[in-house]
């Protein structure tokens, strides 16, 4: 079954669709190898207002009347890069490969619902709001299928440790 169309998605309608891209969220990452609890969700929505105001901020989204398909954001990552917060965390699991990802696409989020998967709307998603500039994603390694998915489109392990992979694509 066809996908509705990818557009880009301008700060202010994307904040006001929290309540659908939630769902699509919860749909996507709530199962096997994510499973991700109520509060993760909810921190995902309270963290979106954030990422908008961020700089880099390109969403796009797959939805028709009734709902959203799917959707995808990224930010450029601080120059240099941070050593607090979610950054410092990075740090911690990486190493000194993070401070190469200064000024890089930092792809925030990749949501599919499982019904509307294996039809390129990922891949759509993810292209849209990409440009020439290097870019970068944390995924985890048990999602094997997810790993898959950015092999075949070029990306590449950079780090792994205790289940999570740095994956970049120059």
């Amino acid at each position: 079954m066809p996908h509705p169309p990818v557009e880009y998605a301008e700060p202010a309608p994307f904040l006001a669709a929290l309540d659908d891209l939630a769902d699509v969220y919860s749909a996507a990452f709530s199962g096997p190898p994510w499973d991700e609890s109520a509060d993760q969700v909810r921190t995902f929505v309270a963290s979106v207002p954030d990422w908008t105001a961020r700089d880099g901020f390109l969403a796009a989204w797959a939805r028709d009347p009734d709902a959203i398909a799917g959707f995808a954001f990224r930010v450029r990552t601080p120059s240099p890069v941070p050593s607090d917060g979610f950054y410092g965390l990075l740090r911690d699991r990486f190493g000194a490969v993070v401070d190469d990802l200064a000024g890089a696409v930092e792809v925030v989020e990749l949501a599919v619902r499982p019904d509307a998967r294996g039809g390129g709307l990922g891949r759509t998603l993810l292209t849209t709001v990409l440009d020439d500039s290097p870019a970068w994603l944390v995924t985890r390694t048990a999602a094997t299928a997810t790993m898959a998915f950015y092999a075949r489109l070029g990306w590449q392990v950079q780090a792994e440790d205790d289940g999570l992979a740095l994956l970049t694509r120059p």
